[in-house]
C-alpha cells in the first residue's frame, strides 16, 4: 500500500534527533488507544529527554479522540511556538469513519489536511473546542493553533 510505505517512511524519519530540531518539532504522542506502545517507544523518549532535561515546557495541549478505529494510528507533535499537528491515518479502512476531535476547554483554530489531495485545507474552523473529521483511506493532518 503505497500511501501507507510513504507516510510510514516519513514517521520513521522524523525520529531522528536532526530530524527534529530542523522540523521544530517539540513533543511527540501517540493518541491511538491499542497502539502498541513498544512499537512508540523510541518517539516518546526522544521528545521525553528534551522534556525531562527541563529544555522544554509541559505540553499546553493533549488533544483527545473518539470513534477512533482500532486500526487507526496517530502521532501529535508539538511545535515550541505552542501550535500541534496531528497526524491520523487508517491502516485498514473500508469506508471512512467520523472521528471527533475534543480540545477541551481551549478555543483553538483548526485546519484539517488531506496531503494526497493537496496543500490546501479540506475544512476549517476558528475558535473551536473540538471537531470532527472523516477518516478513510488518505492520511489527515490537523492543524492546531491554540488561542
Amino acid at each position: 500500500m503505497r500511501r501507507y510505505s510513504l507516510f510510514n517512511t516519513l514517521y520513521v524519519n522524523a525520529t531522528a534527533a536532526a530530524d527534529m530540531k530542523y522540523l521544530g518539532i517539540s513533543h511527540v504522542r501517540d493518541l491511538a488507544p491499542g497502539n502498541d506502545p513498544a512499537s512508540f517507544a523510541p518517539y516518546a523518549a526522544l521528545a521525553g529527554l528534551a522534556y525531562a532535561s527541563g529544555s522544554l515546557p509541559a505540553p499546553a495541549l493533549t488533544p483527545t479522540l473518539a470513534n477512533l478505529p482500532v486500526t487507526a494510528r496517530t502521532v501529535l507533535m508539538e511545535k515550541p511556538d505552542g501550535s500541534l499537528w496531528l497526524a491520523i491515518w487508517n491502516e485498514s479502512a473500508t469506508s471512512p469513519t467520523t472521528v471527533s476531535i475534543y480540545l477541551g476547554n481551549v478555543t483553538s483554530d483548526a485546519s484539517v489536511y488531506d496531503p494526497l489531495t493537496g496543500t490546501a485545507p479540506v475544512s476549517t474552523g476558528s475558535g473551536v473546542t473540538g471537531m470532527t473529521v472523516a477518516l478513510g483511506t488518505d492520511p489527515l493532518i490537523v492543524s492546531i493553533q491554540p488561542e
